[in-house]
């Protein structure tokens, strides 16, 4: 990322080119995140359905809460239903963690198979554009990704969930760091 798309990115001299160093300490703590969740990628999956359930408990929470102070009670009571279900599903997640985290990547296995396939089906539909090719190489990576992590389901739900944090994690750090060093050169100049 050039010094100019940041600018473009940020706005012109936004005020965060003097605030660079805490876009870097950012980006260096979400990479230590993530090579810690690399290092157990069981731990940072357990956490991570740690942290949905308990998401879920309070937006649950929230739901009814609001819920009770809507007019007319008819659309109180369906909002109060739906806290509760965000309740109970919360509550649910954080009684067996590891039956959620199978029932997650079940989901994220098969979600990644079915989008994959009809990437696939339409990369051959726009086989008169430019980026064929590209849309073909995005849904046979999703097949083969959701392909593997079914072929080993359950026993990828153990690790899958907290693989995966720990990789968006490092990217997401690289991609704050780059961004906060590039601040600092726009600052600089």
């Amino acid at each position: 990322m050039s010094t100019q798309d940041a600018g473009q990115l940020l706005g012109a001299r936004s005020g965060l080119e003097r605030k660079w160093g805490w876009v870097v300490a950012l980006g260096i703590l979400f990479l230590i995140a993530g090579f810690v969740a690399l290092t157990d990628e069981f731990a940072a999956t357990v956490v991570s359905v740690f942290v949905t359930g308990v998401s879920l408990i309070v937006a649950g929470i929230v739901e009814v809460i609001t819920g009770i102070q809507v007019r007319p009670w008819s659309r109180a009571l369906v909002w109060v239903l739906v806290g509760v279900g965000l309740v109970v599903a919360g509550t649910v997640i954080l009684r067996d963690p590891v039956l959620a985290a199978a029932g997650f990547t079940l989901a994220l296995g098969l979600c990644l198979l079915i989008s994959g396939v009809f990437r696939l089906i339409l990369a051959f539909q726009l086989k008169d554009a430019t980026l064929w090719p590209m849309v073909a190489l995005a849904g046979l990576l999703s097949v083969v990704v959701g392909a593997l992590i079914l072929s080993r389901w359950p026993v990828s739900s153990l690790y899958i969930i907290g693989l995966l944090l720990g990789v968006n994690l490092i990217f997401a750090g690289a991609s704050w760091l780059s961004l906060g060093l590039t601040l600092r050169k726009s600052a600089s100049a």
